[in-house]
């Protein structure tokens, strides 16, 4: 039976999410290569934000994202980020292709033990 007296979720406009984090560039699309210095400089604090998320989280999801091999910076904020995280228990890899070169990609960026506890998926 649905309690009428629960709190109604709240729902925010974009501006509003974006005020509260602090949000006060514009969206940034950044090629999956090594070379990302000309977006280095202005998303620094970005990607040294991801590499303390990363060194915390127990879990990540992957959703749609192949993992290409030129995309070695991706690859390397992740071995950053996870090199000290002794908390890290799996990654759930969300994505059309099941091919083997997909897979070994992840295989090789996730440690091989990890995969082999069956914590990559």
């Amino acid at each position: 039976m649905h309690n009428y007296f629960e709190p109604r979720p709240t729902y925010r406009t974009r501006d509003e999410v974006r005020h509260e984090l602090g949000v006060t560039g514009e969206a940034v699309l950044v090629p999956p290569t090594w070379n990302k210095a000309e977006t280095h400089r202005m998303l620094s604090k970005v990607w040294k934000r991801a590499a303390s998320v990363l060194s915390e989280a127990e879990n990540i999801f992957v959703i749609g994202y192949s993992m290409p091999p030129t995309d070695t910076f991706f690859q390397y904020l992740l071995t950053l980020g996870l090199q000290t995280n002794a908390g890290f228990n799996r990654v759930v890899v969300v994505n059309k292709d099941t091919s083997e070169a997909f897979k070994t990609r992840y295989k090789r960026v996730f440690s091989r033990s990890l995969f082999d506890r069956g914590r990559l998926q």
